[in-house]
């Protein structure tokens, strides 16, 4: 049985009883000195002298002999060392207990307080006692630009790609000692579940592109082109992707593509927005073009073997475009009750979960002013929907 990663957060209240204070608490740092003064970045551009003394106190106050890792830094340890599946440990502490514990998988996305951080350059230096306006990097011999390698208020916090890359991946979240107000970390539970499927999302993405279950078909070679994550709440079933697509790898990244933008009533930004749109085509290559010059039909392999699992991924979509008549009728399935104009013109019996569409290539312009219904009446109601989506 595969062992499950581990994300452990860890917060202030794990280093109290090692003799630090905590942050919030009725006797905790920010009952003693504002925040404004001494934790962002606007006070240390006012005051860099008064920022210095308190780091400079927290530091000296930090290598007293008697602050010492105690048990739960331990334990949390003794778990890295013996756990045979993935562990990362988050801390959002700048003090080095876990470090002298003998954690060694951890990230401290607050920073380090043992550590400066030249503003000039960059350059990280462990092996500064004081802090003070006259000091000079040894970096870049900047004088006025060092300053403690702590995340203030209004800062990103550090590593964050690698953060969320594990919480990703984990079976198991801990939190331990920390209020759960200070944000990103405070939204970690919550986020949890849809990092989980944006993961899973993402692992299956890595197989539809490695597919090459109809290559001997495909004029050139596999291209696999889908798109959208697991927050999509708008998905887009197309055909196979063009020659255009297929060189550039964007869907609907064509004229195709600026009329279908039209007809939703959303730019290039919004639409190609993983967050909020999802595209797979009814083949995820192109397919090659018939003896008359035209694209050939979707691959038959694709839709079957690839559309349930990646669906299945995409929790969030609550409306579903089906555009061109291989789309419609693969999810439809109403031919040959019905022809494709038939079905569009139906449109309304197809919500609120579908709504089934033309292809927007040129050669349908012909189509679309014969039919003004289209323009008149679907339109409206489309941008309408796809507005409240996205």
């Amino acid at each position: 049985m595969a062992h499950p990663s581990i994300v452990i957060l860890t917060g202030a209240g794990i280093s109290k009883e090692s003799g630090l204070d905590t942050f919030r608490d009725a006797d905790g740092l920010w009952a003693k000195v504002r925040i404004e003064d001494v934790a962002t970045p606007e006070a240390f551009a006012c005051d860099p002298a008064r920022v210095h003394a308190f780091y400079n106190e927290r530091r000296r106050g930090l290598r007293n002999p008697n602050v010492q890792p105690n048990a739960a830094h331990g334990a949390l340890a003794e778990l890295e060392r013996r756990w045979p599946g993935e562990i990362l440990l988050v801390t959002q502490n700048i003090d080095d207990l876990h470090e002298r514990a003998g954690s060694r998988k951890l990230v401290h996305m607050h920073g380090e307080l043992l550590k400066t951080r030249c503003a000039h350059c960059g350059a990280l230096d462990a092996g500064i006692a004081d802090l003070s306006v006259e000091l000079v990097c040894a970096a870049c011999h900047e004088p006025g630009g060092l300053r403690p390698h702590v995340v203030w208020f209004g800062e990103m916090p550090l590593e964050m790609d690698r953060i969320y890359e594990a919480l990703g991946r984990c079976g198991v979240f801990i939190s331990i000692g920390t209020s759960g107000n200070v944000y990103p970390a405070a939204g970690f539970v919550q986020e949890l579940p849809m990092l989980a499927e944006q993961a899973a999302l993402d692992a299956l993405y890595s197989e539809v592109r490695a597919c090459t279950l109809c290559a001997k078909h495909l004029p050139l070679g596999p291209r696999p082109i889908v798109r959208g994550e697991a927050s999509a709440r708008l998905l887009i079933v197309s055909q196979a992707p063009g020659t255009r697509v297929h060189m550039t790898g964007l869907s609907f990244n064509d004229r195709s593509g600026d009329r279908l933008r039209e007809w939703l009533g959303v730019s290039r930004k919004t639409f190609y927005d993983e967050r909020r749109v999802a595209i797979v085509g009814m083949a995820f290559c192109y397919p090659g073009v018939d003896i008359k010059g035209g694209d050939l039909p979707p691959r038959c392999e694709c839709a079957p073997r690839w559309h349930g699992p990646i669906l299945a991924r995409l929790p969030n979509v609550e409306l579903t475009l089906l555009v061109g008549s291989y789309a419609i009728d693969y999810y439809l399935q109403e031919r040959p009750r019905r022809s494709m104009t038939e079905t569009v013109h139906a449109w309304r019996e197809h919500l609120p979960r579908y709504f089934a569409l033309p292809h927007p290539s040129w050669r349908n312009t012909a189509w679309l002013k014969r039919h003004t219904w289209f323009e008149r009446e679907l339109l409206p109601e489309l941008r309408q929907r796809v507005r409240e989506l996205v």
